[in-house]
């Protein structure tokens, strides 16, 4: 997936041992982008690096001619969401029931949006 044309990735990583802490990675085509995934060392969340990643990856996006962005989020992945409105995603639709839980139960996908 990393080699893909339409991919773009970022990383973000420790200052001195250079590991790699979190990435996002996106497919983007035809001016829309869709971030298929965001993961951040459980260590390093809480303090901003997410928003540092993110913040840095849509200007890149922006930059290669990303107009709007998509991305999926679990509606109980409180901290996700937090960081995503605060970087002005909003929801445009849902996905009841799409994720499934550890305990069994399912979890309906956010859908959000925002142009860069």
């Amino acid at each position: 997936m990393l080699s893909a044309r339409e991919t773009i990735a970022d990383g973000i990583f420790d200052g001195r041992s250079q590991a790699l802490l979190g990435f996002v990675v996106t497919r983007a085509i035809a001016g829309e982008g869709e971030i298929l995934t965001v993961a951040l060392k459980k260590a390093v969340r809480g303090r901003g690096n997410g928003a540092l990643l993110l913040e840095h990856h849509l200007r890149r996006l922006a930059s290669a001619g990303v107009q709007r962005l998509y991305l999926e989020v679990s509606c109980h992945n409180s901290p996700a969401l937090k960081l995503y409105r605060a970087m002005e995603f909003e929801e445009v639709g849902r996905r009841p029931s799409y994720y499934r839980l550890e305990n069994g139960e399912s979890s309906d996908a956010i859908l959000m949006a925002r142009n860069l």
